[in-house]
């Protein structure tokens, strides 16, 4: 309806006072809502839908059962509001178990999001996963915690992937 504030994704233009978008591509911002803080949503949860749908095809990327069955291991969980909205994601997708790497003070409220929390040690916890992950996600473009040839471990062999977001801005 007109004056009724709406998102889309737009290729160029997306700071335009007005632009010509088909209805289908607008999504409605629920009353209640900020608009200003309703613009950030897309950014942080279209990120965390690639990152978990990264090389699925579209018929199955969109099907609820996405990620049913799937083991996923977040690094550096609680970085940013990235690892948030991955586990909020992949819950709706159906994985089967949802592990992230997180200092202590972070465990309960993973566990209070069905997360099972690991340290940011991967030594700590490497003999029970090794070769069971299917996705190992560093959300944290900062990558606060660095990627270890330990966390490769954790990938099923052959099937497993890592999937970093983000860039690093110092080091290797």
């Amino acid at each position: 309806q007109p004056s009724q504030p709406v998102l889309s994704l737009v290729k160029w233009g997306g700071n335009s006072r007005f632009a010509a978008i088909e209805p289908n591509k607008l999504v409605k911002i629920p009353l209640g809502i900020n608009p200003t803080e309703a613009a950030c949503l897309p950014e942080t949860y279209l990120t965390a839908f690639q990152v978990l749908h990264l090389g699925q095809s579209v018929k199955v990327r969109y099907d609820k059962s996405s990620l049913c069955g799937k083991s996923i291991l977040i690094v550096g969980s609680m970085a940013n509001n990235m690892g948030k909205a991955i586990i909020e994601l992949a819950l709706h997708g159906g994985v089967a178990n949802i592990y992230a790497t997180a200092k202590q003070k972070h465990w309960k409220t993973l566990i209070s999001f069905g997360v099972m929390p690991l340290s940011p040690e991967p030594n700590d916890w490497i003999t029970r996963l090794e070769g069971t992950i299917d996705l190992v996600l560093a959300s944290n473009g900062g990558l606060r915690e660095d990627i270890t040839p330990i966390h490769f471990r954790a990938l099923r062999p052959k099937t497993g992937r890592l999937i970093m977001c983000g860039r690093r801005v110092v080091g290797n």
